[in-house]
Order: structure tokens, then C-alpha cells, then sequence
């Protein structure tokens, strides 16, 4: 017989079986799912935190002034935005109502970054006094360079609303004094309604 006789026959199956995974492969495996869930929970736990980018600031970031400001801010925007015409000049008194009708002045840099947010608008100003802006009583009383005073109350405390009273004055037949009901929403502040009677005349 030649030499391909002697030949074994031919075994069923495939040509190859693959070797069996190794104890140090399956550990691998094992230990990195074991990080994946535990990255997992890590962000579930951080909650809201986990949203956040490096170097983006968060509400609890701003500090006392920032948030008086963004609060100021959208109060002034909103009754500038429901006056019939926009008004040359926005003034501002420099001072708040408090709980016991003594004013308290708004901090400087209150007053900056206010100047800041609003920088769109009409040129805005702090006056210490109504009498700096008011015209004559013989000619209405209005507010001087077409413009409209504002007089804000003090910022109260809460995360995520409060109420500011606020008024607008233009002349002795153009004034309105209410109460907003101001959300936060990220680090601004919106206008969403008013509280109580709306006082107009």
C-alpha cells in the first residue's frame, strides 16, 4: 500500500475546536462588569450633580448679590415689556421697602450686574430720590427724558420662587404698583404672574 493508505481517516465535525477561555479571562470579565456597575450607580447617586459640566455654575453657586440681581432683573424687564411704548430712559430708585417701611439700599454690585443683564435695554439708572427724575407738577409730573421710574422691594428668601413687589411710574396718570410672583428657571428668573390686586391709575 503507498503512503496515503496509511492516512487516518477523517473526523467528523468541524476542523477545529476553539480552546477554552482561560481563569485569568474570565476574572478580566468578570471585574469589568463589576466598574461598569459600579459607575452606574456612582451617577445615579450624584443625581443632578451628574448633569453637570465642569465649570458650569449652579444655582447654589451664585452668590446673595448674583441672585438679588437676576431676580431684579427680570422684574424690570417685565414692567418695561407691558408699558404701550418703550420708554428712552429706564431709572431705577437705589433703595427697597423693607418689612418695616425702612428702605434698604440695593447693594452696589446688586446695581452692576442688574445693569449687566439688562444691557438691551434702554439706558438704565439708580437714583437715590424720585425728585431727581420727576418733572414739575404743572406739567404732569412725568418722569423726565420720556422715561419711567421703578421702584422695587426687597429679594425674600426661596429656592425657587418668591414674590417681589414692584411698581412703575411714568407721569400722574401712569403709574401701576403690583406684587410678581417670580420661578426660577436654571440660574435666571422669570415673571410668571402677579399676587393680589394689580393698583393702577
Amino acid at each position: 500500500m503507498g503512503a496515503d493508505s496509511r492516512r487516518s481517516p477523517p473526523r467528523d465535525g468541524p476542523a477545529s475546536i476553539a480552546p477554552a477561555p482561560s481563569r485569568s479571562c474570565y476574572k478580566y470579565g468578570v471585574m469589568r462588569r463589576f466598574a461598569l456597575v459600579l459607575g452606574l450607580l456612582a451617577l445615579v447617586a450624584c443625581g443632578e450633580r451628574a448633569s453637570v459640566q465642569p465649570g458650569q455654575l449652579r444655582p447654589q453657586d451664585l452668590t446673595r448679590h448674583e441672585r438679588q440681581a437676576f431676580v431684579y432683573a427680570a422684574a424690570i424687564r417685565h414692567l418695561v415689556s407691558e408699558m404701550p411704548s418703550e420708554p428712552r430712559r429706564i431709572f431705577v430708585l437705589d433703595h427697597a421697602g423693607g418689612s418695616a417701611g425702612d428702605p434698604v439700599l440695593i447693594p452696589i454690585e446688586v446695581q452692576d450686574r442688574v445693569r449687566e443683564e439688562l444691557a438691551l435695554l434702554p439706558r438704565l439708572k439708580f437714583v437715590s430720590e424720585r425728585g431727581e427724575v420727576i418733572g414739575p407738577a404743572a406739567r404732569g409730573a412725568r418722569v423726565r427724558n420720556d422715561g419711567v421710574l421703578i421702584t422695587l422691594g426687597p429679594v425674600p428668601s426661596g429656592r425657587d420662587q418668591v414674590r417681589v413687589r414692584a411698581s412703575r411710574y411714568e407721569g400722574n396718570l401712569g403709574s401701576t404698583s403690583q406684587t410678581l410672583e417670580l420661578r426660577r428657571h436654571g440660574l435666571r428668573w422669570q415673571v410668571e404672574g402677579t399676587a393680589g390686586a394689580v393698583t393702577t391709575s
